[in-house]
């Protein structure tokens, strides 16, 4: 390895490929001239606590300690602050964002923390503070010392009273690294890279690299494996950051600045660039002796007392006092974490609130006896003592402890009627033994007096009640769920309050559906005794309620009361468990709504990623970080002239988000005026939506439209505000009600939105069509994407033509052609050439039949009678043979939807029906043609004899697949029809083969067609005979009882013999004994042949009528098992749920015919597993509820076993 690195740098000396570098190995530079009066050092660090990091020097010490100041890439004390204030742990802990099933369960469930959860949660340290504090891995510790480099040096600063400078912006730099990393890797390393990759890996090299301090190669490392992009954001423009304040902050003291290595080499790193403006940069070296240990060791064994101030929380359950503050982290699973770092000696302590729920569920009670029991397996290290303790109202348990390292940690955990508390202190060597005293002795709980009542505020003032005074609200500021719980400890009434925020700007819901069902969700995951009493749907300040009332159990005259709201995108669940209703009532009654109120002032802000500015009280200058551009299709590789985007969301702590989409057009991208924009995005919503406010105009000199988006009965609403700017669409988006008091944090941000002064792109009201004809003769490849983004107009015709008469496309161009002969084409109403000229070039184009088919087409799409006539004449001059089937299928597929204009193809059409390309969609729609009746048999007489011959050729293929025993081969044929449809269509899908038979069968008497008939039985495939026999039934021939009977009796065969007699209304043939919908439908489980008696069992559970919006069903349940296969010997419910009543023809529906027999055709099937612990009647029930909530996705019918989930939801 040292052989090969030791050429590679005599290759980097020679100039090949190699910049001008250091050529001192250090990492430790001395800085001098220009102006200082002391001299400064510069060190290059690895952000790690691996000993390689740690090769310190005497000199280091010296440098280190005779600085006036300490400067880092970024100040330690301002990262918790700042991920804080960014909002994205409580954005990681909020659940729901676009989740769908399951929120009404889900969203407001109730669990019992798990013993072991608890026993985790006090060994558990947060993974931010490892990441803060020391970097280090549990596997690697006997390799690692006590911190990583970065925060020794900065802990180094700090306990010697240095001043602690930040050389860069802490969410600029965070923006660059974003950056950085969207295109971080060449798609290939340099050669000689690849060459050293050979025999070991990049981190290996690297690593020694710095271990010989040869920062040259490190630089060399960087370029050989990064692209251009990564080195500028990741190195470049954050080296110019720090360099201009260490140039400002020299001249003022001596400064001790640590950074990566990878900024210190290279033409743009920190040494040049300090070169530049005239600094003496010079290698700074020593041998590394007892000295450098000794001053390691004192730094790391010196603790400095700090300035400890009272600590509180959201709810100020407690305060204690700590040296810095104490930062929420979030909620998750009844779980609020809190921390607070003594970053200058290495310190801290986590605060974890588990919410017990025992007043709600009693499945596993947590007390102290539990907590005694977790100690020995949970605490980590020795034990050293444990006590029981007393605070305030609550008893709790204190524990010392040694870990194996030789640290120390001191726990303080406490009980109270709703939670668990657990206080841990931690850190480096005897820390925690020596102030862990000091600091719990400050630990005090609130005073709680029974029955004492307070109004509590949200901390935006968007909703207040009254509760007793012990209640526990663990997060009332940060973005996320909102959750209180109080008790009266003299009634022992338990009040609950659960605010759940969705950000779904997809989905509307009628509002009543929404808080019955959170409440029916409620009282199934309690278990309650007994059904709910539901009130009627009232409101509260404009937002509707739905109160209800059950009792808890039978053994009691406790109740459960319930009250839900819904507000925007907030749900409400109130509750209260108490013998006393008037209680309740009052609690319910002290519930109140208002508008949100936010402190922050409101000023004009700039957004500079997303290019615009507007009026907020949120910092804009932090948003950058939520780039979502890094999920566009590689956005950092498009070429200058493509489209793309960038997204930001702006979250306020109490969640409302407001999202901005930019998005940059492709410059060829036009649009007739901003009205056909606005236009087009009003049709999108019109169909589905209701739009109940519109508003377009100029604002700023710009166009925007702004539209209100919601749904029938349905209170949430989306806002949503478009402006265009030369080249560039912003998109704003926010979720309000309706019904509510306006939001100002929305309303100014939408009202004062303004883009950029800068223009972006193209303006997309230009004309753009002929830079795109230049572009095309320049074989430019702007045009490969961008043809569908032009607007041509009928002055365009004659270059579209010049182009198909005369252009030679290029191979990658092609497709142009057949777009320009579609464009031409659509002009055909406004241009009296375009007919004749499409007809004229259909005939020059004798030798391309892709050209030809383009226009055939073109005429089929009209779907006119006009239009078929000049196909058919077209057709009728010369026929293209397309090199793809398809081609002409598509020709064929515009007239299956409008089969009274198809008849008109024939008899023509059949003229063509000897053509392979042309046979099969001839065929199809000729049979579509006469199922539907549209088409009369004489219409086929004269082909009869082709169409029996190209019949007997698929016959035969059918019956060599058979002999080759491919039981399942005849699916596999050509086209075939889907062997299963998740739809509600009782109409089969025909093969070929069945198609031939739809149209030989009146002609079956003939000599020639008998001896096909009767072979027909020898093919043996369920589908094939089923049609047989309903085409029988059909004509009235005789139908072969037995043959019916067989069919009836097979498992497999009953619901095909049911489905073909009953689309022909004879089901006055089909067997009494199985002519019910139990029979039919047990037939159906295995309609597609794949019942077999060795492997499969089904039997039947029952049948349960049911009444739902007013119409009467059935649900037939049957319980199914296989012996081999993914699911073997496991039971599954299978419900097929059938509609008493005639459907309406609907778009993608068939009406269900009925004559002569009994409907079983299942408008709704589900499969779940059969769960063995769960009570069978219950998930029968569950069944059809999932029928009944089919169309609400938000609403599941879920069961749970042993934490499992199963079914579709």
């Amino acid at each position: 390895m040292k052989l090969k690195l030791i050429a590679f740098v005599s290759f980097l000396s020679l100039g090949v490929g190699a910049q001008e570098l250091p050529s001192e190995k250090s990492l430790l530079w001395e800085i001098s001239g220009n102006g200082l009066e002391k001299n400064s050092y510069l060190y290059g660090t690895m952000h790690v606590s691996a000993k390689i990091a740690f090769r310190l020097d005497d000199v280091f010490f010296k440098a280190l300690n005779g600085a006036d100041m300490v400067a880092l890439e970024t100040d330690p004390s301002t990262w918790l602050e700042h991920y804080n204030e960014d909002g994205y742990y409580s954005n990681y802990y909020s659940p729901w964002g676009y989740r769908q099933s399951g929120f009404y369960k889900d969203g407001f469930s109730v669990d019992n923390p798990k013993k072991e959860l608890v026993g985790n949660l006090m060994s558990f340290d947060n993974n931010l503070l490892n990441g803060i504090l020391y970097r280090s891995s549990s596997q690697m510790q006997d390799f690692q010392e006590d911190t990583y480099l970065d925060m020794f040096i900065y802990q180094a600063g700090k306990k010697q009273n240095k001043t602690i400078v930040a050389l860069e912006d802490l969410d600029e730099s965070q923006m660059l690294v974003d950056i950085a990393s969207e295109n971080s890797r060449k798609d290939k390393p340099e050669v000689w890279l690849q060459k050293l990759l050979v025999d070991d890996n990049y981190y290996s090299i690297m690593q020694e690299a710095y271990r010989t301090r040869n920062i040259s190669l490190l630089d060399s490392l960087d370029r050989g494996l990064h692209t251009d992009h990564y080195m500028d954001y990741m190195l470049y423009k954050r080296n110019h950051n720090m360099v201009e304040v260490m140039d400002s902050i020299m001249k003022k003291g001596s400064v001790f600045s640590a950074i990566g290595a990878a900024h210190l080499p290279g033409e743009e790193g920190v040494i040049k660039l300090l070169r530049d403006l005239g600094y003496t940069v010079k290698a700074y070296t020593s041998e590394r002796t007892e000295v450098a240990e000794n001053e390691q060791e004192k730094l790391e064994e010196l603790f400095i007392a700090q300035n400890y101030t009272p600590q509180t929380v959201d709810d100020e359950y407690f305060t204690i006092n700590l040296p810095d503050k104490l930062f929420n982290l979030g909620s998750q699973e009844n779980t609020t974490n809190y921390i607070s770092t003594d970053l200058t000696n290495g310190s801290f302590i986590t605060i974890t609130r588990i919410s017990t729920k025992q007043f709600l569920k009693d499945d596993q009670n947590i007390d102290l006896e539990v907590i005694r029991d977790l100690l020995f397996e949970n605490i980590p290290g020795d034990i050293e003592s444990k006590k029981d303790i007393t605070n305030g109202p609550w008893s709790g348990i204190e524990v010392k402890n040694k870990l194996k390292n030789g640290d120390y940690q001191h726990y303080q955990m406490f009980v109270t009627p709703m939670e668990v508390i657990i206080f841990k202190l931690s850190g480096k060597k005897t820390f925690a033994q020596q102030y862990g005293d000091q600091l719990f002795a400050s630990l005090k709980f609130k005073n709680i007096e029974d029955n004492k009542m307070v109004t509590i505020n949200s901390a935006y003032k968007d909703f207040s009640f009254e509760v007793p005074e012990n209640y526990s609200f663990v997060n009332m500021k940060k973005a996320g769920n909102r959750e209180m719980e109080a008790h009266n400890a003299a009634t022992n009434d338990y009040y609950f309050m659960k605010r759940v925020q969705l950000n779904d700007t997809r989905l509307f819901e009628v509002d009543t559906f929404e808080l019955k069902q959170i409440q029916k969700r409620f009282y199934e995951d309690l278990e309650v005794y007994g059904d709910a009493n539901y009130g009627d749907f009232g409101t509260l300040r404009y937002s509707r309620t739905l109160r209800s009332s059950a009792q808890v159990d039978s053994a009691s005259d406790v109740k459960l009361h319930l009250m839900t709201l819904k507000q925007g995108m907030y749900f409400y669940l109130v509750g209260i468990k108490t013998k006393n209703d008037q209680t309740a009532e009052n609690f319910f009654n002290s519930f109140k709504l208002a508008p949100v109120q936010y402190e922050g002032a409101y000023k004009p802000v700039v957004d500079t990623f997303v290019h615009f500015s507007t009026v907020s009280f949120l910092d804009m200058s932090k948003k950058s970080n939520t780039n979502l551009n890094r999920f566009a299709d590689d956005d950092d590789k498009k070429k200058p002239y493509e489209e793309f985007y960038k997204s930001n969301r702006y979250i306020t702590e109490n969640g409302d988000k407001i999202n901005v989409n930019m998005l940059r057009y492709h410059d060829f991208e036009m649009f007739y005026n901003a009205d056909s924009l606005w236009n087009y995005y009003e049709r999108r919503y019109e169909d589905d939506y209701i739009i109940s406010f519109k508003e377009r105009g100029i604002e700023h000199g710009n166009p925007y439209h702004v539209m209100i988006i919601s749904d029938t009965a349905c209170s949430k609403a989306i806002k949503v505000k478009n402006v265009i700017k030369h080249g560039v669409k912003y998109r704003l988006e926010a979720t309000i009600d309706t019904s509510f008091a306006s939001n100002k944090f929305i309303d100014e941000f939408f009202n004062n939105f303004k883009p950029a002064d800068t223009l972006i792109g193209r303006d997309i009201f230009e004309d753009k069509t002929d830079e795109f004809f230049a572009a095309l003769r320049a074989n430019d490849s702007i045009v490969l994407d961008s043809y569908g983004s032009l607007i041509f107009t009928k002055e365009d015709i004659d270059s579209l033509k010049a182009f198909v008469d005369h252009f030679d496309f290029p191979d990658d161009k092609k497709f142009l052609k057949e777009k320009f002969i579609y464009r031409i084409g659509s002009f055909w109403e406004e241009d009296e050439t375009v007919i004749p000229y499409l007809v004229d070039l259909y005939n020059k184009s004798y030798e391309n039949s892709e050209i030809q088919t383009d226009i055939l087409r073109f005429f089929a799409r009209q779907r006119t009678k006009g239009a078929t006539e000049q196909m058919m004449e077209l057709l009728s001059n010369d026929i293209p043979l397309s090199a793809y089937s398809s081609g002409i299928n598509y020709v064929f597929s515009s007239y299956y939807d409008t089969l009274e204009l198809a008849a008109e193809l024939f008899p023509s059409l059949m003229d063509y029906q000897s053509i392979d390309e042309y046979r099969k969609p001839i065929f199809g729609l000729l049979t579509d043609l006469r199922t539907e009746g549209i088409m009369k048999t004489k219409s086929v007489k004269k082909y009869r004899n082709q169409i029996l011959n190209d019949a007997r050729i698929e016959l035969k293929r059918q019956l060599a697949k058979k002999n080759n025993n491919n039981n399942n081969s005849y699916y596999s044929g050509y086209g075939g029809y889907n062997s299963y449809s998740s739809n509600t269509s009782s109409k089969r899908e025909l093969s070929e083969l069945e198609q031939y038979i739809v149209l030989l069968f009146p002609f079956r008497n003939e000599k020639n067609m008998k001896a096909f008939f009767e072979r027909l039985l020898s093919l043996e495939d369920d589908r094939v005979i089923t049609t047989y026999i309903g085409l029988q039934a059909k004509y009235n021939d005789e139908v072969d009882q037995e043959l019916i009977q067989e069919f009836a009796k097979d498992i497999n065969k009953r619901y095909n013999l049911y489905q073909a007699l009953m689309e022909v209304n004879r089901l006055d043939l089909f067997p009494e004994e199985y002519k019910n919908q139990r029979s039919i439908l047990e037939s159906y489980v295995y309609k597609n042949n794949e019942y077999k008696p060795e492997n499969d069992t089904i039997a039947f559970l029952e049948k349960r009528d049911f009444e739902f919006e007013g119409k009467s069903y059935s649900t037939y349940f049957f319980k199914t098992s296989e012996k081999t296969g993914w699911n073997k010997d496991e039971w599954y419910i299978k419900s097929y749920t059938i509609a008493n009543f005639e459907n309406k023809k609907e778009k993608d529906q068939v009406e269900v015919k009925n004559t002569n027999g009994v409907k079983a055709f299942p408008v709704y099937t589900e499969s779940r597993k059969l769960l063995e612990t769960v009570e069978l009647d219950k998930q029968l029930s569950k069944l059809i509820e999932a029928f009944e909530l089919k169309d609400h996705p938000r609403a599941s019918s879920e069961l749970e076993e042993n934490s499992r989930y199963y079914g579709y939801y």
